[in-house]
């Protein structure tokens, strides 16, 4: 059974996932995380989980990152 955070990753949709994936481009140029999905995405688990904001958007970078790759190859 999946941690609960893990639950979380797995249902954001596609194309939150995608929007993610947009922001994390742009953090990755620019150093800076933009004001989007991505934060909001690491709001929602700080707030229902609480984590600590830093904390909640390293899961988020690197989540994202294995979320898309797992459910875009099909496994």
């Amino acid at each position: 059974m999946a941690n609960k955070v893990e639950q979380f990753l797995s249902s954001i949709s596609d194309d939150d996932l995608r929007r993610v994936l947009r922001d994390y481009k742009v953090q990755r140029e620019t150093g800076i995380m933009p004001e989007g999905a991505m934060r909001g995405l690491a709001r929602d688990i700080h707030e229902r989980f609480g984590l600590k904001l830093a904390d909640a958007s390293a899961v988020i970078s690197e989540g994202v990152l294995r979320i898309a790759a797992y459910r875009w190859a099909g496994l």
